[in-house]
């Protein structure tokens, strides 16, 4: 994912400079024209945010609050983004691409909030965890008491062939040899006491670990979709009614067996899948 992350913000950015010239050649000022409202995660828009709504509820300030957060842990280099390659610099050179990624953290926050008020379970799980940023912001919205666990499943090592269902999707696939959990637990440290980690390949790591019985959100940023069915084939049972799925770039193009696998899981089951502007998909199970 961080590879293809690179790449889009990078484009969007460049994009986004090209119209400011365009603009100000023609006369416009983007600032006063609001032309653009929001670069980011592929998408472009003059619309404005669900965040910045004047008539803020409580839930629009919390997650104001945890962006702001999440940018001081990036800038005092307490959180580390392991597509930045170092801290040195990250939080002044990566300024547009860590304000590119407030619409998806927006859906993981979302999502938490729905999980949250409409199911019983206590447990969350996350496959595909790489630097803990999605379960940052996930856990921010957690009453914790002693029934919470947040269960992650993950390599943190380089992806075997076998988890790809044929070359196509092998020659789009990142390695992921970078990764390190001991990173992931530094950045996660608040949440230390609430955190299950477990590594290893997904499904075999499913038979060894201690898997929950019930779970009320669930979270895969696998890129890949052999890895993606099992974890659906895994865990979908054990998801409570009106729980959650989130599927990360379900909506990409470089992943389209990955989408594949998923329609065709849902294919026949009466639960809700909604695409989502930033190509994620989220599902309600009924």
């Amino acid at each position: 994912m961080n590879k293809l992350i690179m790449k889009i913000f990078y484009e969007t950015k460049f994009f986004y400079k090209l119209v400011k010239s365009l603009a100000k050649k023609t006369g416009f000022s983007l600032v006063k024209t609001n032309l653009i409202k929001f670069n980011g995660w592929g998408l472009i828009s003059q619309r404005n945010m669900p965040w910045d709504s004047k008539y803020e509820n409580e839930y629009l300030k919390n997650f104001n609050k945890i962006e702001k957060k999440f940018l001081k842990k990036i800038k005092d280099q307490t959180f580390y983004l392991s597509q930045f390659n170092s801290f040195e610099n990250s939080y002044k050179k990566n300024f547009y691409i860590l304000l590119g990624l407030k619409y998806r953290h927006y859906y993981v926050y979302v999502s938490t909030l729905i999980a949250n008020r409409n199911t019983k379970s206590n447990n969350y799980v996350e496959c595909g965890v790489c630097d803990g940023l999605t379960i940052f912001f996930n856990s921010q919205l957690h009453n914790f008491n002693n029934k919470l666990k947040v269960y992650l499943y993950d390599s943190w090592s380089k992806v075997r062939n076998k988890d790809y269902i044929n070359i196509k999707e092998k020659n789009k696939t990142d390695t992921y040899s970078y990764l390190d959990i001991n990173q992931t637990k530094k950045n996660l440290i608040e949440f230390k006491k609430y955190l299950i980690f477990n590594k290893g390949y997904i499904p075999e790591i499913f038979k060894i670990s201690k898997n929950p019985k019930k779970i009320c959100w669930l979270h895969i940023d696998l890129n890949a979709s052999k890895p993606t069915l099992s974890t659906l084939n895994f865990f979908y049972k054990r998801l409570e009614k009106n729980g959650i799925i989130l599927i990360d770039d379900y909506a990409d193009s470089n992943y389209a067996e990955t989408r594949l696998v998923i329609d065709n899981f849902f294919l026949k089951k009466n639960d809700i899948l909604i695409q989502l502007p930033t190509g994620q998909a989220i599902i309600l199970k009924n």
